[in-house]
């Protein structure tokens, strides 16, 4: 076989009643397409080679209904004619033009495009096809108060079951890839917050001149990355960047900690290297490490293909600590494929990832009940049952331990369930502290006091 193919498309049920029809289809081993034909319901359309499919589209909107269509190409050399059949049915709101993005996808690109120049990648374009598949998963997410990347079809606003599906009902037929999140602020917030989650940074490193698609309603956005793009090796933080992030905080579903027992929620800033390639899509790591200017090893918990299902062109180190401030690191990764070694600085410290819940290295989590409150002094005495130090699971105490915590207007007090409402600190409540570990026969700042009823 002289020939490489895709599925055709567009398949299942659209939303547009004049889509491009398609077969990617390359020719291999020096053959060449020398005629080609393209049938709608037997009648033949005006057909083109471009950018590696055979293309076409109606001169006229389609009425709602099924439609069969059939693609055959004759090579050189002379071999059997490919040929592929396919249906989709066009649905009776299917409209004739495709409305322009919005401010907000316009905003979400600048912001990507800003991110990728620093890269040194090209800059992505707006597509209104997948705008509009962005623009009506994020309809359905807010609509239905869900994250993810799957529909139901007995749930309102409900488009395709996947990304693909949605992007098809919209004429778009190319490979992609979605991010999604539900997030206050705009759409600058929600591209960076995408950014930094190492899963959701893949596709914004993908080199080439790819197409792109963003949607928002309510707190729940999209983002959609079409095309093959080209081949190249990209490394996030990328070689001499600085003022890089010291922490991040761990929200991403899949979590990238997922292989630890006890992973701490804020950990050193993600860093990725991918190597897209055609001809070697599997990445296959050796070595990766991370190491501060002196040679001191970063302790890392290291994805790969070989053991990560959302990796596979890509490797990922996680440190498992914040990152020091004003801080350069060397970042070696080595593969079968690719080897590279690069250098990053850091900024500034930042509180921003840390919520009243969440220990900081050198913190202690102390759980137990009230065994007094000082109101007048601000001392809390907490008969403490069992502890916790960043990093590690709760450990039961071999006996209880009282120890005295000062109360301050930096204090947080928080409910584990998260709910509000007022509560009288009184002996027999059961609470958790945390604060700075330490000797604990004097009292100690407490950082968070939190409800665990």
């Amino acid at each position: 076989m002289q020939y490489a193919y895709q599925t055709p498309g567009p398949q299942g049920t659209l939303r547009v009643a004049r889509p491009e029809l398609s077969w990617p289809i390359r020719p291999q081993k020096g053959a060449e397409i020398t005629s080609m034909e393209l049938l709608l319901n037997g009648e033949p359309l005006e057909a083109r080679y471009e950018s590696g499919a055979v293309r076409a589209t109606p001169s006229a909107p389609l009425a709602p209904g099924t439609y069969s269509a059939r693609c055959r190409v004759t090579l050189s050399p002379k071999q059997k004619d490919p040929e592929v059949s396919w249906n989709f049915t066009v649905s009776a709101g299917a409209i004739v033009t495709l409305p322009p993005p919005s401010a907000w996808a316009g905003e979400a690109l600048t912001a990507v495009n800003r991110l990728r120049a620093r890269l040194g990648l090209a800059a992505l374009q707006l597509d209104s096809r997948l705008c509009a598949a962005a623009q009506a998963h994020a309809a359905y997410l807010d609509k239905n108060n869900l994250i993810g990347h799957t529909q139901s079809p007995n749930k309102p606003g409900f488009v395709g079951e996947t990304p693909l599906a949605r992007a098809q009902a919209f004429g778009y037929q190319a490979t992609l890839a979605e991010d999604v999140s539900l997030a206050d602020g705009g759409a600058d917030k929600a591209v960076r917050g995408l950014f930094d989650a190492p899963y959701h940074r893949l596709p914004f490193l993908r080199p080439g001149p790819l197409q792109f698609g963003a949607g928002h309603s309510g707190r729940a956005s999209g983002l959609l990355f079409g095309g093959d793009g080209v081949p190249g090796t990209v490394m996030s933080p990328y070689d001499g960047e600085t003022g890089v992030p010291t922490t991040w905080r761990n929200d991403e579903i899949p979590s990238p900690t997922r292989f630890l027992s006890n992973p701490p929620k804020v950990v050193g800033y993600p860093i990725l290297l991918a190597h897209f390639s055609g001809s070697s899509p599997k990445l296959t790591l050796q070595s990766a490490r991370l190491t501060t200017a002196d040679g001191t090893e970063v302790k890392c918990q290291i994805n790969t293909p070989g053991q990560d299902r959302e990796l596979t062109y890509a490797c990922l180190l996680v440190p498992l600590a914040p990152l020091k401030p004003a801080t350069t690191y060397t970042v070696e990764v080595i593969a079968r494929e690719v080897t590279r070694r690069w250098r990053f600085t850091t900024g500034g410290a930042s509180e921003a990832d840390y919520s009243p819940l969440d220990l900081r290295p050198g913190d202690l989590k102390l759980v137990g009940a009230v065994e007094k409150m000082e109101k007048s002094k601000e001392l809390l005495t907490l008969r403490v049952v069992r502890a916790q130090s960043y990093g590690a699971s709760e450990q039961d105490l071999p006996r209880p331990v009282s120890v005295t915590l000062k109360l301050s207007a930096q204090t947080h007090f928080v409910s584990q369930s998260g709910r509000g409402g007022t509560v009288n600190i009184a002996p027999g409540l059961p609470l958790a502290v945390i604060a700075p570990n330490g000797p604990l026969d004097r009292p100690i700042p407490a950082r968070s006091v939190i409800l665990l009823r």
